[in-house]
Formats: structure tokens, sequence, C-alpha cells
């Protein structure tokens, strides 16, 4: 997750409407790096929720290592910030690459794995759809449209 989370993170860095908002997140991730173990629920950079999730969840080598060739494979679309809150989105085509979640504190910006979990679910096809639009990231989807079952409309 860590790993995944630098990847975007050093994209972001990269896009100057963005670089003031999560360069503090960047630069936690680099000293974390050094530091911690990539696997450990705690991170400071997991709001309080997600930590809590992730310390009931096992991840293995082999679905990080799936993370990673996903993340190498796909380049945001763009960031969305509404106040707090922050949306990693991916081009609509790009259905099997679903948005990330980021909310504000402290210390910078903390990935929302948990408000991720309730609110995505992924097919038998490994496309993302959306269960509920009842979550404060809606803001970043305003623009797209949605068929009945959440899953985004591509447009031609």
């Amino acid at each position: 997750v860590m790993m995944r989370f630098k990847s975007y993170c050093q994209w972001l860095q990269n896009d100057q409407a963005n670089n003031n908002c999560l360069v503090m997140t960047h630069q936690r991730l680099v000293s974390l790096d050094n530091e911690t173990n990539e696997k450990n629920p705690q991170l400071g950079l997991f709001t309080p929720e997600t930590r809590d999730f992730f310390s009931k969840w096992v991840v293995t080598d082999g679905q990080q290592d799936n993370e990673l060739r996903s993340v190498e494979q796909a380049t945001p679309e763009s960031v969305v910030i509404s106040g707090d809150y922050a949306v990693i989105r991916f081009p609509v085509e790009k259905r099997s690459q679903p948005p990330y979640f980021l909310r504000k504190g402290a210390d910078g910006w903390m990935l929302d794995f948990w408000t991720m979990s309730n609110v995505i679910r992924m097919n038998h096809k490994n496309y993302y759809h959306f269960k509920s639009f009842e979550h404060p990231y809606r803001f970043a989807f305003s623009d797209w449209k949605f068929d009945n079952n959440g899953f985004p409309i591509i447009s031609r």
C-alpha cells in the first residue's frame, strides 16, 4: 500500500496545481519508507478509521506486488480537491483502477481506505463501481455519469 501511494505522490509532485497540497504527505512517506515496515497498519498516512480497518486485514507480499504492477501501468487523470478531501482519479476507461480517497489531517494527507472499502466494489471482471454515493468524496465525480449499478459510463 505504501509503495502504491508513494508512486502517486511522485506523480503528484510533478503536477504543479496540486503540488503544494500533497508535499507534506510525500515527505512523510519518504521518511517512513526508511523507518517502518510497509505492512504496518498504524502508519500516519492512513486515516484513523483506515488504521483500525487494516489492523484486522492481512496483506500478503503477492497482493502488494500485484498492486505495485497495477500502479506502474496506470497514470492518474487528475486530483480533485475540496477542502479537506481529495480524490486521485484515473481515466474512466481504466475501469480496473479505482479512485483513491484522501483526507487532510493535522500532519498532512491521509489515505482513506476505510471509506473506499465501504463504497467501492469490484466485479468479476475486476471493474470498480460505487455501492453507494453517500460519501464525502462524491464532489470529485460531479462531471461523470454512472449507470444504475454505480459503474462509470464511458462517453465517446
